[in-house]
């Protein structure tokens, strides 16, 4: 249990949470880590221009591959990358050739893990696709709700309509 003392300064840990807190590095387990930024990072390229990407372009991906790099959870998984990335420099021309770059960056990791490696239509499949979890939109609208939308729409016009007509009777000189 946390507990405050006087000084704001000092924070006790009870034994349980400063051994939680010290199971790695900075307190972030790697494979809980993997799970949740590898998709990050792919739907980051999602947004990426699908053709040439400007000069502003590839330098905000090149500092995305930087704040990604300083997010690891651990000290040998930032030097892997910084070698990786020293020896593959980052293809940013367009949105294919950085999700490629990414794709085999992510098999490298993999292969060092002992993980499955996903062939480039799997990984597109999974990281790509509109029934993916991580990009799919939290605004998708069933079609009941389509149909109720709809439903208050029509019977909105139509009493908008027949006030109008009503008005246009009352309005309406009358002639013998």
């Amino acid at each position: 249990m946390i507990s405050e003392s006087d000084s704001e300064d000092e924070i006790e840990l009870s034994p349980e949470t400063e051994e939680l807190l010290n199971t790695t590095e900075n307190g972030v387990d790697p494979a809980e880590f993997g799970k949740r930024h590898w998709p990050y990072a792919f739907n980051y390229i999602t947004h990426y221009p699908v053709e040439n990407a400007t000069n502003d372009d590839q330098l905000a991906a090149l500092e995305f591959l930087e704040r990604f790099m300083s997010e690891l959870p651990c000290a040998d998984c930032g030097e892997d990358m910084q070698l990786y990335l020293q020896r593959h420099h980052p293809k940013l021309q367009n949105r294919c050739s950085f999700f490629k770059w990414l794709w085999k960056f992510r098999n490298c990791v993999n292969r060092k893990l002992g993980q499955k490696e996903l062939s480039l239509d799997e990984a597109i499949r999974v990281h790509c696709s509109p029934s993916n979890s991580n990009l799919k939109s939290d605004l998708s609208i069933s079609p009941i709700t389509w149909l109720l939308i709809g439903v208050l729409i029509g019977s909105t016009l139509y009493a908008v309509y027949c006030a109008s007509q009503e008005k246009a009777k009352k309005n309406k000189p009358l002639t013998e």
